[in-house]
């Protein structure tokens, strides 16, 4: 009987424990910055969007095909070979949209903690079409480099998602505390009912 009850008692806290990862991770949302806060055409600061980006990164949007944006009229685009932007803390990057003049390669390289930890494959079919060049790579970043040989091409609507860090509400914390208590009670009545 004892036994019986253990067992109860482990899964009822499992289920607990997935219901409440189920309800922190319904709450993570990807985050796309646009660009589109910015007017005409300037260097994009160095600490935009809450993103640490490498000095060489310039935003515009005047009408100039194959260099289309994704969204809105403004985008970016960089004259160095290599350029990268940085987060906070470890996110999920997700990528970023590519248009441009076609044999335009580019490509991310990922690393987390100063380690490199993945890389997407390289893009280079570019053209006046937006298309998203996804990362490739699933666990957390903390930095991003871009690597090119080749200034022809613009990127918008880089998109990210950070760790929820939210915690589920009070009364959702509360019901779940209930049905627990009430599944543990039955349970237990069970028990002593059968002997």
């Amino acid at each position: 009987m004892r036994h019986t009850l253990r067992s109860h008692a482990g899964s009822f806290a499992l289920a607990a424990s997935l219901l409440v990862g189920a309800a922190a991770s319904a709450h993570a949302q990807s985050t796309v910055i646009t660009f589109e806060d910015l007017t005409g055409t300037g260097v994009l600061p160095t600490n935009y969007a809450g993103l640490t980006w490498s000095n060489d990164w310039i935003f515009y949007d005047a009408s100039q095909s194959p260099y289309t944006p994704e969204s809105g009229v403004e985008r970016i685009f960089t004259e160095d070979d290599l350029s990268s932007f940085s987060f906070s803390g470890g996110v999920t990057f997700q990528g970023a949209y590519f248009s441009g003049y076609r044999d335009s390669p580019v490509q991310f390289l990922l690393f987390f903690e100063g380690n490199p930890v993945g890389s997407s494959a390289v893009y280079s079919a570019m053209t006046d079409t937006p298309t998203f060049l996804a990362s490739g790579y699933d666990g957390l970043v903390d930095e991003v480099e871009i690597t090119t040989d080749s200034r022809n091409w613009v990127m918008d609507d880089v998109t990210f998602t950070a760790p929820d860090t939210a915690t589920p509400e009070p009364a959702t914390m509360s019901m779940l505390a209930f049905g627990l208590v009430g599944m543990g009670g039955a349970a237990f009545r069970r028990r002593r009912t059968r002997s």
